[in-house]
C-alpha cells in the first residue's frame, strides 16, 4: 500500500495553515508549468542583476591576443582503438562518426563534450600521435557544426550538442588539454571556441531556485576562454559568477551541497583547474577568491577518500548520483595529484586525472591539513555528512538536518543510509544509480535504510511534487565514543506525515569485531515496514540459515549477519537476476550482481528491530 496520497490529504485538512500551504503549492506548480510552456529553455532574465549589467560590455569584448602557445599538431596521426563515452566505449577505425545515436543521451552528449579527449590525454598508454588525431577530429567537428552557433534559440534547444553544459565541457576540455600538451590549436578551432563562448553568455544555466553546479562549469569555460583569448571582460564576468554562486553551492564546511560524493570530486577538480589558470595568468583577484574554497573542498574530498594500510586511495563511497562525465576510479586518487602535493614516488594508475599534471613540480595549494581530517570522528551536522573510524571499521553516514533540501542536486532519498568498511574494504554499500533514466537508484530501497512502503521513506518519493512543509522533516544525530565502543543515535520525524507522533530512532554501535543496528519506531498505527541491507558485490553468501543468519566470505574475511526480534516477516536475498534489487553500480552505465537482503514486516507501533554483523 502507498500511503502518500491519503496522508497528504489528511495533512492538508488537519489545519488551516496546511490547507493554505497546499493551495499555494498547487498554484505554484501550475504557474511553473505555464511559464515553462511559453518561456525559452535559457533566459537572461534569470541572471542575477550584477551579471545582467555586465552582459552587454562582456559580449562586446573581443580577442586582442592569442595566449595559446606550442606546436600545431602535425600530420602524424594515429587513432586510438576506442574512446570512452558516458556508459560505453566506441571502437575507432579511422575517424569519429559524429552522427552516432545512443539509447542514453548522456553518451551522445559525452561524444560532443569532447570528454574523451581529456580521458585520452590522461592515459599513460596514449601518445602524441593520438592527441594529434584527436585535435584533427575536433577540427572536423568544427567544420561540421560550427555554423550551428548562429541558429535561433528555438532550434538550438532541440540539439543535445548545444546544451550549455556540453558547450562548457567542449571549451574547457579543448583549452585544458591543448595547454597541458603544448598544442597550438588551428584557426578553425579557435574561431569556433570564441563563437561558442559568445553563445554561452546568453545561455547560462541560471534557472532560479533550480540553479546548480552547472553554472560553475559555465564559468570555468568562460574563464578559460577569457584568459586564452586575452579578453579581460570575459574572465572578469566568469569571476563574478564565481563570487556570486560559490558561497551558495559550497557549504560552510566545504562540501558541494548537492548530496553526491562523486560530484564532490568532480566539482573540486573544476575548482582546482580554474585556480591553476588563475595562478598561471597572475589573476590575483581570482586566486584570492578561489583559494579558501579550494582548500575546504579538497579537505572534504579527503573526507570521502578511503585509504589502505599504506595510505593509498582505494575507494570512494558513492553516495548520491554517479556522474556520466568521468568514472569515479579516474578521480579516486585525486588528492595525490601534483597540483596538491608533489610526490615523485607516487604510483599512479594508467588512467587518472593526476596523469594530466605529472610534469608539474609546484603545487598550487599548500598547508591543506586541518584538525578535523585527523580526527577519528568527523561530524558535519550543517552539511549532513559524518565519518567514524573505530577499531578496523570505517562508517560513512549521510543525514541532513532537514529531510530534503529546497534546491536541486544529485542527492537520493537516503536519510539514515550508511557505508561500512572493514580494514579499508567495503561491506555495506549503496546500490548506486546506473544512469539518469534509473528511478530505482533514487529510492530508499537502493540504500541501507527503511521505508513504510517500497519507495516512500523518511521523505516522499520525488518530494518536490508535494508542499515543502509536508515533505520536509527534522533529523538529528548524536555520537558517543569511548574506549569500548562508538554509538550513534539517529532520530527523524519524517514518518510523522503518516501519523502524528511517529519517531524513527536508529542506533548504530561499533565494537572491536562487531557492528549492530537497532531501529525503533515510536508512535501508533499498523504499517508494512521495509528494511534493506546492501552488501558489496565481492561478498559471497556461503550460508543462509532460516533466512535469519547469513555468512559471507568477503576480502578473505568471514562476515556473519543476523536478524533479530522479527516475527511476522518476509526475508529475501537477491543477487542479480530480474529484480532491481541485487545489483550494484560503481560507475555510470554499468552494474554488477551483489547480495541484497530485503526484510518486509507487518508491524504495529511502537516497534523495534535489531541486526548484527560480526567479523572473524
Amino acid at each position: 500500500m502507498n500511503y502518500e496520497i491519503t496522508s497528504l490529504i489528511r495533512w492538508s485538512l488537519k489545519d488551516k495553515k496546511n490547507l493554505i500551504n497546499s493551495c499555494n503549492w498547487i498554484k505554484s506548480v501550475m504557474s511553473r508549468k505555464l511559464i515553462g510552456r511559453f518561456s525559452s529553455h535559457y533566459s537572461v532574465n534569470s541572471y542575477p542583476l550584477e551579471l545582467q549589467k555586465l552582459l552587454t560590455q562582456t559580449i562586446n569584448g573581443m580577442p586582442i591576443k592569442n595566449n595559446f602557445s606550442g606546436k600545431i599538431s602535425d600530420s602524424n596521426h594515429e587513432p586510438p582503438e576506442a574512446i570512452l563515452l558516458a556508459s560505453k566505449k566506441i571502437q575507432i577505425n579511422n575517424e569519429i562518426d559524429w552522427e552516432l545515436e545512443f539509447d542514453d543521451p548522456e553518451d551522445i552528449e559525452s561524444l560532443h563534450r569532447w570528454n574523451w579527449l581529456t580521458y585520452l590525454a590522461s592515459d599513460v598508454n596514449n601518445n602524441s600521435k593520438n592527441l594529434n588525431w584527436s585535435i584533427n577530429q575536433i577540427e572536423k567537428w568544427c567544420n561540421k557544426y560550427h555554423k550551428e552557433c548562429f541558429l535561433p534559440d528555438k532550434k538550438l534547444n532541440n540539439l543535445l550538442r548545444w546544451e550549455s553544459y556540453t558547450i562548457s565541457e567542449r571549451i574547457s576540455n579543448c583549452i585544458l588539454i591543448s595547454h597541458l600538451n603544448n598544442i597550438e590549436l588551428t584557426d578553425i578551432i579557435k574561431e569556433s571556441l570564441i563563437d561558442q563562448t559568445k553563445l554561452l553568455f546568453r545561455r547560462l544555466e541560471y534557472f532560479n531556485s533550480f540553479t546548480g553546479n552547472h553554472i560553475i562549469n559555465n564559468a570555468r569555460a568562460i574563464y578559460f576562454s577569457g584568459l586564452f583569448f586575452g579578453v579581460r571582460e570575459w574572465s572578469n564576468f566568469a569571476r563574478t559568477i564565481l563570487e556570486l554562486e560559490l558561497k551558495k553551492l559550497v557549504t560552510i564546511d566545504g562540501f558541494l551541497r548537492e548530496g553526491s560524493s562523486h560530484y564532490q570530486f568532480l566539482f573540486t577538480r573544476w575548482m582546482i583547474e580554474i585556480l591553476f589558470f588563475a595562478e598561471l595568468f597572475s589573476d590575483k583577484k581570482a586566486s584570492s577568491l578561489l583559494k579558501p574554497f579550494v582548500k575546504k573542498l579538497i579537505n572534504k574530498t579527503i573526507f570521502f577518500t578511503i585509504l589502505d594500510k599504506n595510505n593509498k586511495s582505494t575507494d570512494i563511497p558513492l553516495f548520491g548520483d554517479i556522474s556520466p562525465d568521468f568514472p569515479p576510479e579516474w578521480l579516486k586518487d585525486f588528492c595525490e595529484s601534483n597540483l596538491i602535493n608533489i610526490n615523485e614516488n607516487s604510483h599512479l594508475p594508467e588512467k587518472s586525472w593526476n596523469r594530466l599534471w605529472e610534469k608539474l613540480n609546484k603545487p598550487i595549494i599548500n598547508n591543506l591539513n586541518s584538525n578535523d581530517e585527523n580526527d577519528s570522528i568527523m561530524s558535519f551536522k550543517n552539511s549532513g555528512w559524518h565519518r567514524v573510524e573505530k577499531y578496523d571499521f570505517t562508517l560513512m553516514l549521510r543525514l541532513d538536518k532537514n529531510g530534503f533540501p529546497p534546491y536541486v542536486g544529485h542527492h537520493h532519498n537516503d536519510v539514515g543510509h550508511f557505508y561500512l568498511y572493514y580494514k579499508g574494504l567495503p561491506i555495506f554499500v549503496d546500490s548506486g544509480r546506473i544512469n539518469y533514466h534509473d528511478q530505482f537508484g533514487l529510492t530508499p530501497a537502493a540504500h541501507n535504510t527503511i521505508a513504510f512502503d517500497q519507495i516512500n521513506g523518511v521523505v516522499p518519493a520525488k518530494p518536490f511534487r508535494y508542499p515543502y512543509d509536508y515533505s520536509n522533516c527534522s533529523n538529528s544525530i548524536k555520537i558517543i565514543n569511548n574506549d569500548k565502543e562508538c554509538k550513534l543515535l539517529l532520530t527523524s520525524d519524517g514518518f510523522a506525515r503518516f501519523d502524528d507522533g511517529i519517531i524513527w530512532e536508529r542506533e548504530i554501535v561499533i565494537q572491536s569485531k562487531s557492528f549492530s543496528i537497532s531501529d525503533q519506531l515510536i508512535g501508533n498505527g499498523s504499517y508494512n515496514l521495509y528494511t534493506w541491507f546492501h552488501f558489496d558485490r565481492k561478498a559471497q553468501c556461503v550460508l543462509n540459515n532460516d533466512k535469519n543468519n547469513y555468512k559471507f566470505n568477503l576480502h578473505n574475511e568471514s562476515i556473519f549477519f543476523s536478524i533479530h526480534n522479527l516475527n511476522s516477516k518476509k526475508v529475501s536475498l537477491f543477487n542479480g537476476g530480474d529484480s532491481v534489487l541485487g545489483w550494484q553500480s560503481t560507475r555510470y552505465g554499468t552494474k554488477y550482481p551483489k547480495p541484497t537482503i530485503e526484510i518486509i514486516s507487518k508491524i504495529n507501533l511502537p516497534f523495534k528491530s535489531e541486526y548484527s554483523l560480526t567479523v572473524e
